[in-house]
């Protein structure tokens, strides 16, 4: 078995690649046409070379190319026209594989300029990959009438090798006139004639070219100018005549004149000019623009009484600069087979004239907005075990190469089309295998045990490649291993460059890949907008904000509610909040100043009696310290002295007794003052007493009369109604703060609301104006006679979220047809955003936004009372102000002096039955927005009366898909890989959208189709087409491969694959030449 390392991979791959792309130019003037040197755009070169010729006119055109000869050499305008390659390349991005040219050298009746030029170039081709074919450009003299004749300007075209002698004779040969280069014009008596001559010169055939058609000296112009003429001068006569007839005459004449004026078709270019175009038999017509080819549609398919001719755009470059450059900003690009560069130069000119023009519509292209810039180079399957899967039995393991164009994979059914299709898809998006090796088996897709079945056991190994602006690895290639395990425990997927070393998370290009049921999804509503939005290529991005800030809308909710419940918790019944302006008021009263001297009064004598308990107090502490009211000790002790003196015998206490004995004595006088003391002490307080009695009645008295007139009776009462006053301003104080916290969230998710209409606004933009951009470039691929695809939007379409919450938070609303109502209003303009700015009390329009005047409920109608429902559920409410201006007790003064919030009644939020916030659901209208649905319309029948565009919903599955395919094959630049889309489409649509869509999109991105219908590879002109053939029932074989210009896919293609003859059949009557004789084959 072979084991081939990356290098040798790549080398092995870059040597099969299937047909190519190279710039093209069929109409350049070099400095030896006369009016070159005229032209004012000419580089810097070309201005010293030909300062000498500056602003004449030569009289001898041969004599001036001499001239020309001399002073700008062939082989320095070579490198002019190699340098201006060179910047056509670096601003496209083309890779080396695609960076040859073809110019055509076309002078005005000269040719031994281009002559040189071209073989100077051929003999260095290899060098500076720009091939040259010498040509003239022709002023052809012929008759249209036998009384007038045109004359216009044609390209005659040759293969690089030939000499001035070598066209002369061509000329000569075809026009039957004795030409000689520099003659300022050719006369024949027959242009098909000579075209036809020219092109089938037994040695020195040409491709002639009609230049510029619809400009002065084109064919298309000169040809109407000239018929119209003359047509509009008999139609004049017969009018004279109109006036004087009788009337069968007149009737007669009326017909004439209906059959001279020319008959246009809808592209207003006279069908007779056409007719005429067609038969001269020209490989191609020189049009200004892209734009224009459709004028000549009608020529693009054989018609006996039209012919045909293929529509080329071309520079018609007088200055180096100039070259490659066509209107719109566009590049010609030729497709060759691929080795075209290695053919010789008879061999080149048949592979460019009859192969690559004769089916110019898929093989004449232009490269807009730059080329395939990243593509699959090809695959290798190689088996790892001996019990691995042997699909591929060959011992060094398949290795199968992709053109960057299209590829198609054919064979008969079982033959192992989709098993490539699967190992592409096992490398390139290892998430979906490895997924299926988690769940059990029963539960595996068809398509992976169809992989399994092929793969398992085997390594495979993929090959990516880019140029341009891409990653520099992508240049050499970078390359995808991966080994599909038997036990379906896969591995993630490796990537190398080529040198074998790891990469580290490369940024690979997302492959699309659609299998047999995928058509079918992209045609249903979800599949067709993420579609759209895969075309815009701007989406992503967008939807990734819209996500975004509604997660940040969710996640903010909670800090709502929370300071919602706080809100209420200060505005509940019974709370200060809400007791706030009785308890001002009443505060108010008891302040007023008319009391105010008998509160102060009633201050001092309550201060006074204070005052008095408190000296009392004290004289009672410091009387009963030095005086006790009880003298039965002192009397005992009295008592006690006497009977010790008496008991004295010896009488030595005999002195004692002048203490007592006497009422003089010192003990007597002691205890009389104490009596006296005693006495004032008991009339002191009887005078504290009446003291306190009269202060007590003054009070007594005081407050009776306060009593009397409701006010209160005490500092302690009107202070705890001043304290009561401050817990409610208290109150008042945080309400605020919460309500302006509550209103600066609602502001902070109003922002953010803000910013999601914006996103989503601009994600509309985008898909309006992608949707506009598919139904034209449609318009511009298909025939609208045959098939007609429109593409809309339909912007913000999608109500369903929306719906749903009507449906969950109305159910007490509308308790009877809820569906038609909630249509109804829905129909009626109602948006999440109106709504809840409704439920939260910030318009008061409610009415005129919700009632639905309609005859019946089961008709959507909504009246005056489910509105009332409905604005019932309002998030915010106000409670009823306790007092009011209109309350007769309530002082107009003190009344307008409370706060705004407390007059007009301060905010609540209601809540369920269950205690839940009413604001919770809706809170979440902020994150609803309404969605593009958009939708794909199709008119497979345009032709026929009554037919009409219809949406997918209606269509057939085979219309659908045939209506998707397109838009698909439009999705994107990235590697396309489907397998058997002809399963999924309209067969009477195949040829139209295979034909005209793939035809255009495969420069622009690569495409890998797996069927077993015969019109995709032949009428998409496949570069790359992988014959495979089954073995048996578990083995499968490349058979061949190239592309279809080579007699082995032919014959595959022919003899394999049911309606294959039909569809080469179909092929020819759509590119075979109409000329006399057979085209030239190889």
């Amino acid at each position: 078995m072979t084991i081939r390392t990356n290098s040798k991979l790549a080398k092995e791959l870059k040597g099969q690649r299937g047909a190519r792309f190279c710039l093209c130019d069929f109409h350049v003037h070099s400095p030896a046409s006369h009016d070159v040197a005229t032209c004012g755009d000419l580089s810097e070169l070309e201005k010293e070379r030909l300062s000498t010729f500056l602003g004449t006119t030569p009289k001898d055109w041969a004599i001036y190319q001499q001239k020309i000869l001399t002073a700008f050499p062939p082989s320095e305008y070579l490198s002019c026209l190699t340098r201006q390659r060179d910047e056509v390349v670096a601003k496209l991005g083309i890779g080396e594989y695609n960076q040859w040219a073809i110019v055509a050298i076309t002078d005005h009746n000269v040719c031994a300029y281009a002559v040189q030029l071209a073989r100077t170039a051929w003999s260095e081709r290899k060098a500076n990959k720009l091939i040259v074919l010498p040509g003239i450009e022709l002023d052809v003299v012929f008759p249209i009438s036998a009384n007038d004749t045109a004359a216009i300007h044609v390209l005659c075209i040759f293969s690089p090798i030939v000499n001035e002698s070598d066209i002369r004779k061509a000329i000569c040969d075809a026009s039957s006139k004795d030409w000689k280069e520099g003659a300022e014009s050719l006369t024949v008596t027959n242009l098909q004639e000579f075209v036809t001559g020219l092109r089938h010169h037994p040695q020195y055939p040409a491709m002639v070219i009609a230049a510029h058609v619809s400009s002065r000296k084109g064919v298309q112009n000169e040809v109407t100018k000239r018929l119209l003429t003359a047509r509009e001068a008999a139609v004049a006569q017969i009018e004279a005549e109109v006036a004087d007839a009788n009337p069968a005459e007149r009737q007669r004449l009326q017909e004439q004149i209906g059959k001279l004026k020319p008959d246009k078709h809808e592209d207003d270019i006279a069908a007779g000019v056409l007719k005429t175009i067609g038969q001269c038999g020209f490989d191609a017509l020189q049009v200004r623009s892209k734009s224009d080819e459709k004028h000549y549609r009608r020529l693009h398919r054989f018609r006996e009484e039209h012919g045909r001719s293929v529509p080329v755009v071309s520079s018609d470059a007088h200055s180096v600069n100039k070259v490659f450059h066509v209107a719109g900003g566009l590049y010609p690009q030729l497709k060759l087979t691929n080795a075209f560069n290695n053919l010789d130069e008879n061999s080149l000119f048949t592979e460019i004239r009859d192969h690559a023009i004769r089916c110019g519509e898929t093989r004449f292209s232009y490269t807009y907005g730059g080329e395939v810039t990243h593509w699959i180079e090809g695959i290798e399957v190689v088996r790892d075990s001996e019990s691995a899967a042997n699909f591929w039995p060959n011992p060094d393991g398949l290795v199968l190469p992709f053109s960057r164009n299209l590829n198609c994979l054919i064979g008969g059914r079982g033959a192992g089309k989709s098993a490539i299709v699967e190992a592409l898809s096992f490398v390139l998006n290892p998430k979906e295998a490895r997924e299926h090796g988690l769940i059990p088996q029963a539960k595996w897709d068809s398509w992976y045990m169809r992989a399994r079945s092929t793969l398992a056991g085997c390594n495979l190994r993929l090959c990516w490649r880019a140029f341009g602006n891409a990653d520099k690895e992508f240049h050499k290639g970078v390359f995808l291993s991966r080994y599909f395990d038997p036990n379906d425990r896969h591995a993630e997927t490796l990537a190398t460059n080529v040198d074998g070393e790891t990469l580290v998370s490369p940024t690979l290009p997302a492959v699309q890949l659609y299998r047999f049921h995928d058509i079918e999804k992209a045609a249903e509503a979800e599949g067709l907008r993420k579609l759209i939005d895969e075309v815009s290529g701007g989406i992503d991005e967008i939807e990734a904000r819209i996500d975004a800030i509604r997660s940040e809308l969710s996640r903010k909710v909670n800090d709502v509610l929370v300071v919602a419940a706080e809100i209420n918790n200060l505005t509940k019944d019974g709370s200060p909040l809400r007791r706030y302006a009785k308890r001002a008021l009443e505060y108010a009263r008891v302040n007023k100043k008319e009391v105010e001297q008998h509160f102060k009064r009633l201050d001092s004598i309550e201060t006074a009696g204070k005052v008095l308990k408190q000296i009392r107090s004290q004289w009672e502490q410091v009387a009963n310290k030095f005086v006790s009211d009880d003298l039965a000790d002192i009397e005992k002790l009295i008592a006690d002295i006497t009977a010790a003196i008496e008991a004295d015998t010896d009488k030595h206490l005999s002195g004692l007794s002048q203490l007592i004995g006497s009422d003089d004595a010192p003990v007597s006088r002691f205890i009389a003052s104490i009596r006296d003391i005693l006495d004032w002490k008991q009339k002191t307080e009887e005078g504290f007493g009446s003291q306190r009695q009269s202060i007590a009645e003054q009070y007594v008295a005081l407050r009776d009369e306060l009593e009397r007139q409701g006010l209160p009776t005490g500092a302690k009462d009107r202070e705890a109604k001043k304290k009561e006053l401050d817990e409610a301003i208290d109150a008042l104080k945080e309400y605020r703060e919460k309500i302006c916290q509550f209103d600066t969230l609602c502001n902070e998710r109003a922002e953010l609301f803000e910013q999601l209409k914006l996103a989503c606004q601009r994600r509309t933009e985008i898909r309006v104006e992608t949707a506009e951009n598919i139904t034209l470039k449609l318009r511009q691929d298909l025939d609208d006679s045959i098939l007609r695809i429109e593409a809309s939007a339909q912007p913000m379409a999608d109500k369903s979220t929306f719906e749903a919450w009507l449906d969950k938070n109305l159910a007490g609303a509308f308790k009877s047809y809820k569906k038609q109502r909630i249509d109804s209003l829905l129909q009626g303009g109602l948006t999440p955003e109106v709504l809840r700015e409704l439920l939260l009390c910030k318009r008061s329009d409610g009415h005129d936004i919700l009632i639905r005047n309609v005859d019946k409920v089961s008709d959507g109608k909504v009246s005056a009372e489910d509105v009332g429902m409905i604005l019932g559920m309002a998030a915010v409410a106000t409670y009823e102000p306790e007092v009011s201006a209109d309350n007769t007790d309530v002082d107009s003064t003190i009344y307008s002096e409370l706060p705004n919030e407390i007059r007009e009644g301060v905010r609540h939020f209601p809540t369920t039955s269950n205690n839940q916030l009413q604001l919770r659901p809706i809170l979440a209208l902020d994150e609803i927005v309404f969605n593009d649905v958009p939708i794909v319309y199709l008119n497979d029948r345009p032709q026929e009366p009554g037919s009409t565009l219809r949406p997918l919903h209606e269509l057939s599955p085979g219309q659908r898909c045939s209506a998707v395919l397109p838009i698909l094959l439009l999705n994107g630049r990235s590697p396309l890989i489907i397998d058997q889309p002809e399963d999924n489409l309209d067969n009477r649509l195949i040829r139209q959208v295979i034909v005209n869509v793939l035809g255009s999109i495969k420069l622009r991105r690569q495409v890998i189709v797996a069927t077993h219908n015969p019109n995709i590879p032949v009428l998409g002109d496949a570069e790359q087409t992988i014959v495979l053939a089954a073995i048996d029932e578990k083995q499968s074989q490349v058979k061949a491969r190239g592309n279809l210009d080579e007699s082995p896919i032919v014959a595959a293609v022919t003899e394999i694959m049911e309606g294959g003859r039909e569809a080469f059949q179909y092929r020819h009557s759509i590119y075979q030449a109409h000329w006399a004789g057979p085209v030239a084959q190889d």
